[in-house]
């Protein structure tokens, strides 16, 4: 499982601005894992999850090719 900073925050990061919000992806796994690992799902229509360590917003990327 890998988790990569995504959206806004990179592009602030490279630009030099104060990045005001973060979105995370999370791929090599699926929601069962997620809910194993204690994570909670609080998206209904898309794969979204809060990490029950420090309360971030995470999504799953589905693996497509």
């Amino acid at each position: 499982m890998k988790v990569y900073l995504v959206g806004g925050a990179v592009r602030d990061q490279l630009l030099g601005l104060p990045v005001k919000d973060r979105d995370w992806i999370v791929v090599g796994t699926d929601p069962a894992t997620l809910l194993s690992l204690g994570y909670q799902q609080v998206g209904k229509d898309f794969p979204v999850f809060l990490n029950p360590k420090n309360k971030r917003r995470i999504c799953t990327c589905p693996n497509r090719t």
